[in-house]
């Protein structure tokens, strides 16, 4: 799964009510971990990074059943 994080100035990024569990998380164009919590009521992701230029910031979820 592909989160694109666009004009977020935090490093906290919170995605409510994911339908199925994250096993992994990493940012596309460095393959940088990003750490994540994950709860019943979604995904928090630790964004590295925070203050980049980049317009578009690509995180990748790998996720299982």
């Amino acid at each position: 799964m592909y989160v694109h994080v666009l004009d977020w100035p935090d490093d906290v990024l919170a995605i409510p009510d994911l339908p199925t569990r994250v096993t992994n998380a990493r940012m596309l164009d460095t393959g940088a971990p990003i750490r994540f919590r994950q709860s019943e009521e979604g995904v928090t992701l630790f964004l590295p990074g925070v203050g980049d230029d980049g317009i578009d910031r690509v995180a990748v979820l790998e996720v299982g059943r």
